[in-house]
C-alpha cells in the first residue's frame, strides 16, 4: 500500500464529492466492454445518480496518499426481493484491478 490508507465510504452521503470521480471510474473500467457500457461521462455520471437513490447502497473505497483522498472502486446493491441485494455494479480504476 506505500502508505496509504483505505477506508469504506457512503457514496449516497457523500455523492457530492464523489460524483465525478465515481462517473470516471465507472467509464474507464467498462472502456470498450460495449458499445452499451457507459461511453461518455456524461452517461456514467447518469448511472452513478440513479445508483445513489433512495433504497440502494452504495459503497466507495477511498484511499488516502499524501495530501488527497481518492475514490479506487465502488459498489452498487440494489434490493431485489423482500430479503435478497442484487450486486448490480462493481467498478475499480483499471490500474487498481487485480490489487
Amino acid at each position: 500500500m506505500n502508505g496509504e490508507s483505505r477506508r469504506i465510504i457512503d457514496l449516497i452521503a457523500n455523492r457530492h464529492d464523489f460524483c465525478i470521480e465515481a462517473a470516471y471510474i465507472l467509464h474507464e473500467a467498462f472502456r470498450g466492454r460495449g458499445a452499451e457500457a457507459w461511453p461518455t461521462l456524461d452517461k456514467a455520471r447518469a448511472e452513478v445518480e440513479e445508483c445513489c437513490a433512495e433504497g440502494f447502497i452504495c459503497l466507495g473505497l477511498a484511499e488516502a496518499g499524501g495530501e488527497a483522498e481518492r475514490l479506487v472502486g465502488w459498489a452498487i446493491l440494489r434490493p431485489l426481493y423482500e430479503f435478497c441485494w442484487e450486486l448490480h455494479l462493481l467498478a475499480v480504476l483499471p490500474e487498481r484491478q487485480g490489487k
